[in-house]
């Protein structure tokens, strides 16, 4: 529950990503402890229906709570494709969908409307990331419960 809302809850080892149900979209990353650490003001998230070729640039505003920034950047989206994607967790149909941002991030996520979540994304902080080290992560689904 988040704001007295259900939400979805992606856990791994370093902490929560807090995902609106309506939507998918990115309300907060929780630390280890369940304490904000950062949140998005709009929900980061995508611009429903997708469809194959739709592009569309939203402006957000991040919250980083240890140190109490707050950061203002432009997102801008482009789907891909509709393929099927294959992670630990099984195969999965899925919106291919680009992305990049104005603070210097990058990447691919593979969109599931069935799980209303990404089964796979990578991501790649460029040298114009003001905020840490340049770099690239990739996320795969390993495992996934659905409460009732």
């Amino acid at each position: 529950m988040w704001d007295g809302k259900r939400v979805t809850a992606l856990v791994s080892p370093t902490g929560v990503l807090v995902l609106n149900n309506a939507d998918g979209g990115w309300i907060a990353m929780l630390g280890p402890d369940d304490k904000p650490i950062m949140s998005f003001d709009p929900p980061i998230g995508f611009n429903f229906p997708l469809e194959v070729g739709k592009t569309w640039t939203k402006s957000y505003r991040v919250t980083v709570h240890p140190t109490k920034q707050t950061i203002l950047f432009d997102m801008t989206f482009n789907v891909e494709s509709y393929e099927d994607v294959a992670v630990p967790a099984g195969t999965f149909k899925a919106f291919k969908i680009s992305y990049f941002d104005t603070i210097g991030n990058k990447g691919i996520q593979w969109y599931t409307p069935g799980l209303g979540s990404f089964p796979k994304w990578v991501q790649e902080r460029t040298a114009k990331y003001p905020y840490g080290s340049p770099g690239t992560r990739q996320t795969e689904l390993i495992s996934y419960t659905i409460a009732k």
